[in-house]
């Protein structure tokens, strides 16, 4: 499979891998999977129409490969509500923050807005005993979702003690946000499920604004087209695709010494940070960087860098960091992207297959 630089693959490559892309068991990922009947009618008239066309103009090849792409996958695979109004979730912390118990009980009164019956667990310092909180919300069959609460470290200490088989057997959604990176990419490269970052309980950094409309119309409306996320600036331009994952910079850097992470190999990466100086980011940088698969990376998208400014007798910028890592890579890239430490941030699906393209500077991601 080449490189994917804002132009599309060859037609060979494209079937094999843009034609599967999300046919995955409706339990699991919440889609529903195509009939195998119209899967090979639509491979036989895709292989007709590129025939007759009068393709021999490359850009224009692709552009229809893009188009069909486009269509194919928003007409016939229906996302279904991930959460619905009334259905147990269950509350876990498996890191070692947990906010005051005013902040505690805002975070809990908004969920409960949502209409969702809230199980709590107890927060436990020891890590065995945190695993054992989440893998009973995966045991019972009916918590349909497990949102973390905590903050901090300490998800690493809790990962290697999961049951792994019971949570690929007992598929749900696991909801946070940057704080447990770790635990999130570690689950998805573990068993294959979808985990999303999008919820944080400490400082009460809840969806607000637009962010709570998304978060809304992204866990509890069914939808029959692909969920559309755009904001951020291009670094570099392009159109690509892959399964995503990513979160805190530091923690995926870390979950890399564990054998834990995801396989980079054309995967699509969001990275965001908190409180590092541009010179540390650029030092995580370099690790991922030197990862085994990361040249095949297809693009990279920098969300919130929240007090990330460097001392004052250091003349290195966050900017500077990205742009030097843009230099080394010939592949679509995004700043500032909502996602993160933020009121008003997306919530993303970790080890989902995406889209990532960029028109007019602003960067466009279809999930």
């Amino acid at each position: 499979m080449e490189r994917v630089t804002g132009i599309e693959p060859a037609l060979k490559a494209w079937e094999a891998l843009i034609l599967p892309l999300n046919y995955t068991r409706r339990n699991q990922l919440h889609y529903t999977r195509p009939d195998k009947i119209f899967n090979l009618y639509f491979r036989q008239s895709t292989k007709i129409l590129i025939s007759v066309l009068p393709c021999d103009n490359v850009f224009f090849r692709n552009f229809i490969y893009y188009g069909i792409f486009c269509l194919k996958i928003k007409n016939i695979i229906m996302n279904n509500a991930i959460l619905k109004s009334g259905e147990r979730v269950g509350i876990v912390s498996c890191a070692d923050f947990l906010s005051d118990n005013n902040q505690e009980e805002k975070a809990l009164n908004y969920l409960r807005s949502l209409g969702l019956d809230l199980i709590i667990s107890e927060h436990a310092a020891d890590p065995a005993a945190r695993a054992e909180s989440l893998m009973t919300f995966y045991r019972n069959r009916q918590i349909q979702a497990v949102f973390d609460i905590s903050g901090g470290y300490g998800d690493l200490k809790v990962l290697d003690k999961l049951d792994f088989d019971i949570i690929k057997t007992n598929p749900k959604p696991f909801i946070s946000l940057d704080e447990i990176t770790a635990l999130q990419n570690g689950i998805t490269a573990q068993t294959g499920i979808v985990t999303y970052s999008g919820f944080y309980l400490p400082n009460c950094e809840l969806p607000s604004g637009t962010g709570a409309q998304h978060f809304r119309n992204f866990f509890f409306e069914e939808r029959n087209t692909l969920c559309k996320y755009f904001g951020g600036n291009v670094v570099s331009a392009g159109t690509t695709y892959g399964r995503l994952i990513g979160g805190n910079l530091e923690a995926l850097c870390s979950l890399s010494d564990t054998g834990n992470l995801p396989p980079l190999n054309g995967k699509i990466i969001f990275l965001t940070e908190n409180g590092k100086i541009p010179l540390q980011i650029e030092w995580m940088l370099n690790k991922l960087e030197g990862l085994p698969g990361f040249d095949t990376v297809r693009g990279v998208i920098f969300g919130t860098f929240a007090n990330c400014q460097s001392p004052e007798n250091d003349e290195t910028t966050l900017d500077s960091v990205i742009r030097n890592f843009a230099r080394r890579h010939r592949i679509p890239i995004v700043k500032d992207f909502p996602c993160g430490r933020i009121s008003e941030r997306y919530s993303l699906p970790i080890g989902k297959n995406v889209m990532l393209y960029t028109a007019n500077l602003r960067c466009c991601i279809e999930a």
